[in-house]
């Protein structure tokens, strides 16, 4: 499929998409998180050379664009790579579906910066993974959120971005 393929929808039809998953087809929030995550981490996966010496970097905001990347990150984990979060909010505002898999990952081991910590050195990222913002955003971004777009803007490594 070429990019221009791909159906582009507005921030109303994709909400009504989503209602629709929700209500009508009784597919949730958390359902479609993991798929969307697991899609990502194997997008990913074949981003980069070799999986197991991997270096990624997930930034993820407080939604359901961040708790897929959080999926994904959970995944490369799982397949051998280095994989460090960046949050762009603090746990207790996220979205209850994202927050569980942040506990998953913090469970696991993985490296998490909450928001008020210093952005991480990317020298060596290999990935990096920005599910900082989905269809809901607003207006220009602001604090902790700007300054990771900043920062990846800044450096070469791949991007999947999650949107």
């Amino acid at each position: 499929m070429r990019i221009q393929d791909v159906p582009c929808v507005t921030v109303a039809q994709m909400r009504e998409i989503d209602r629709l998953m929700i209500e009508e087809v009784g597919i949730t929030l958390a359902q479609m998180m993991e798929n969307a995550g697991r899609a990502l981490g194997a997008m990913g996966r074949n981003a980069v050379r070799d999986v197991v010496r991997a270096r990624v970097v997930a930034m993820a905001g407080p939604g359901g664009n961040g708790g897929g990347v959080l999926v994904a990150a959970r995944r490369l984990a799982i397949w051998g790579a280095h994989v460090s979060v960046v949050l762009a909010a603090t746990p207790n505002r996220m979205h209850e579906a994202a927050a569980h898999e942040l506990t998953t990952l913090v469970r696991m081991g993985i490296t998490i910066a909450g928001p008020d910590a210093p952005l991480p050195a990317l020298d060596g990222t290999d990935l990096l993974l920005d599910g900082v913002f989905g269809y809901s955003l607003d207006g220009a971004p602001r604090g902790r959120a700007a300054d990771l777009i900043r920062a990846t803007q800044r450096y070469p490594a791949p991007r999947s971005a999650w949107s």
